[in-house]
């Protein structure tokens, strides 16, 4: 089986399908796309979320990157794993290090959104030989985010995932519009909102979700942050948002505390998907810090 899609806008044919098998691992398949040409960037997106989320990055980049934006387990194309013990950080930045390796990149530059930005500082710090630079764009600290709080107490998550089952879809569309308000606040846009309530239109959106959310060993993250930052590389940018509301930028401040030698910016009116507020914005500081420019340092 295999999934093949464009960048949105590309002129350029569409990449061959045996290209990009779905890659197999003991417990899933990871769907991955790629677009592009040039030196290779993994992007990561977050929980919840697919590939679909890089479009504003693949847009401006593809002329001069080649670009492999894969699906989590659970997401876009990506199946579920049977065993939930999959869903961990740890594993999910192995499959994607292994991802890579099959897709024949031994180096890449690494960029990672919200739980993906976990993920990607997790790969770093795992194979730090195989990661060129690595970006997080309003990561996951090593506290644990409001919302994860509750999704991680007793009978909540059942009680949800029940509930989202049995939901006709229009309610369940209905609910993520509303939630894309608070993710992308002010970068808000009415036919993205739309795309996502499509991709998130499923009965097992909240067993993913959770999934990512109950596996996650923050005290075996927080290790990782520690390892990453005594390690003279990859190099490291941290792009935040003031106006996150869903990672509060109070952790953002203290991950970039913890990995002092890393360069950061923050977007001050920036949502939690500064991706699609600030595509332009966001490019020129990825390129910059490709290129080994000085990224602007903004504040801590």
């Amino acid at each position: 089986m295999r999934y093949v899609e464009r960048c949105s806008e590309d002129p350029r044919p569409a990449i061959d399908a045996d290209a990009i098998p779905l890659m197999s691992f003991p417990s899933e398949q990871i769907n991955c796309v790629q677009c592009g040409s040039g030196p290779p960037v993994v992007l990561v997106h977050g929980n919840p979320g697919t590939h679909s989320v890089w479009r504003p990055v693949a847009d401006r980049l593809s002329a001069e990157r080649m670009l492999f934006t894969p699906d989590l387990p659970g997401f876009g194309g990506t199946p579920a794993p049977a065993d939930a013990a999959d869903y961990g950080v740890d594993r999910l930045a192995a499959s994607i290090l292994g991802m890579a390796k099959n897709l024949g990149l031994e180096r890449f530059d690494l960029v990672g959104h919200s739980f993906g930005g976990a993920i990607a500082i997790t790969m770093a710090a795992m194979a730090p030989e195989r990661v060129r630079t690595l970006t997080a764009i309003t990561p996951m600290s090593s506290n644990v985010p409001p919302r994860a709080r509750l999704a991680r107490m007793p009978l909540v998550v059942p009680l949800v995932s029940g509930l989202w089952h049995i939901a006709p879809g229009w309610v369940r569309r209905k609910v993520v519009r509303g939630w894309t308000h608070v993710t992308y606040d002010k970068g808000y846009i009415a036919s993205r909102s739309e795309e996502v309530a499509r991709e998130s239109d499923r009965a097992g959106l909240i067993r993913s979700i959770a999934g990512l959310v109950a596996s996650t060993d923050y005290a075996l993250y927080d290790r990782r942050i520690a390892a990453l930052q005594e390690l003279a590389a990859p190099p490291v940018l941290l792009i935040g948002s003031g106006r996150d509301r869903v990672i509060p930028h109070a952790d953002f401040v203290s991950l970039a505390h913890r990995l002092a030698r890393a360069r950061v910016h923050t977007f001050p009116e920036g949502g939690h998907v500064p991706i699609w507020q600030y595509p332009d914005e966001i490019c020129a500081l990825l390129r910059e810090f490709w290129d080994g420019g000085v990224a602007d340092a903004g504040s801590r």
